[in-house]
């Protein structure tokens, strides 16, 4: 696998967990640097529960208890423009310089790769247990979700999600 300088990696983040770790660890294998890309900034319902702000601390605690610290190249806020042009548009013209798009999300792929970028797809790891959308879920229902997200982000999540 060639190996890049920055890389890029798109997400929610809402909230941070397992998979997430797992896509990020990968992508650290063949990029010296990470930008991480914070998408849906500009939304706020129920599959948006946490603000820029608090995916960009939870990502940060991440990077500090990981001990990558010196591989994040910056977290920049990506809004939904519903428009796959200008959402192409902004990441290129807004976030600072990447030369790979690493992602698990045919969307982002496509849009980046038919922008130029080369991008290397990450599979999911343990989708089943390791999707926001399902530990959101679980969450709002008073269910056990917290070993889906790394230990050190527990405590913070739960705070976030109240």
């Amino acid at each position: 696998m060639k190996h890049y300088e920055t890389g890029l990696v798109v997400g929610r983040f809402q909230p941070f967990h397992k998979g997430h770790r797992y896509l990020i660890k990968e992508a650290l294998e063949f990029t010296d640097k990470l930008i991480i890309g914070v998408g849906s900034i500009n939304q706020d319902d129920l599959d948006n529960p946490l603000s820029f702000d608090q995916v960009k601390d939870l990502l940060a605690k991440f990077f500090k208890e990981e001990g990558i610290n010196n591989r994040l190249s910056g977290i920049q806020g990506i809004p939904d423009f519903f428009d796959d042009k200008k959402w192409g548009d902004y990441v290129i013209s807004k976030l600072p310089l990447f030369d790979v798009v690493i992602s698990n999300n045919n969307w982002t792929n496509r849009i980046l790769k038919d922008s130029g970028y080369p991008v290397v797809e990450v599979p999911f790891f343990k989708r089943e247990l390791y999707q926001g959308k399902y530990i959101r879920e679980l969450f709002r229902k008073a269910k056990p979700w917290g070993s889906r997200v790394p230990k050190y982000l527990t405590s913070d999540t739960k705070k976030l999600l109240h």
